[in-house]
């Protein structure tokens, strides 16, 4: 899988990194066609040095003429004048395998939650810094990731922009089965749910869910937590 890939040559090259793009948001529970890797990464000029020899370890290179001293040296002038808000990588010989490091954040900065998957603890952006992180991007995709997050409490959606599909046609079917396995692990879980459906009077889930949102949770969790506290209780 591509994603271990990228994150253990970064840990090789003690990189320390948050996901911030499509991954991140698909670990906080929305799923959405994206490809590529968005990663934040400490604002120091020896941490992008060690960033870009990770990535050229396993293939990828930079679409862009330059250094990364250069990126780090020019950094504003790239953001304020050329409004590049990201140095990406890209393995030639596989156009799926994509990774852009977002200049405009420091992770020290980004409070940061992590998620399993793949067999690895993947560093993530917190929801609301991700949101945030979002909105100052703001592109079409940005608004649309904006969205889904701030109702994440609802079923996830997976949902594909026009340009997106329109790139597909030039993947491979091998490179888009790939793709696919990999978000299948991805919201894999080492528990299976299920999902159930019960009825139960408007009036009381419009309650339960005013209750629970006062005590900043998501309901679903609090039905969880109601059910395993009654099947743990002594008195079951």
């Amino acid at each position: 899988m591509f994603i271990r890939k990228v994150v253990n040559a970064l840990s090789q090259h003690r990189v320390r990194y948050a996901l911030v793009g499509g991954y991140a948001v698909a670990l906080h529970g929305v799923v959405r066609g994206t490809v590529d890797v968005d990663i934040a990464i400490a604002l120091d000029r020896n941490t992008y040095r060690r960033a870009e020899r990770a990535l050229s370890s396993i293939g990828l290179e930079s679409t862009l003429p330059v250094t990364a001293e250069q990126v780090f040296d020019y950094r504003r002038e790239y953001i304020n004048n050329r409004n590049l808000i990201a140095w990406s990588f890209r393995n030639p010989d596989n156009l799926l395998e994509m990774v852009d490091i977002v200049i405009t954040e420091d992770v020290k900065a980004i409070k940061t939650v992590t998620r399993s998957a793949y067999g690895l603890r993947l560093r993530i952006a917190a929801i609301d810094d991700l949101i945030e992180i979002k909105r100052k991007a703001n592109r079409r995709q940005d608004r649309e990731d904006i969205k889904a997050l701030e109702k994440v409490e609802m079923k996830a959606v997976q949902y594909f922009s026009n340009d997106y599909l329109e790139q597909c046609k030039s993947f491979s079917t091998e490179a888009i089965l790939d793709y696919l396995e990999s978000f299948r692990l991805l919201q894999q879980c080492n528990d299976k749910s299920r999902l159930i459906s019960i009825k139960v009077p408007e009036s009381l889930l419009s309650a339960f869910r005013a209750k629970a949102s006062l005590h900043q949770m998501r309901y679903q969790t609090q039905i969880k937590n109601l059910m395993t506290e009654w099947v743990m209780s002594k008195d079951a």
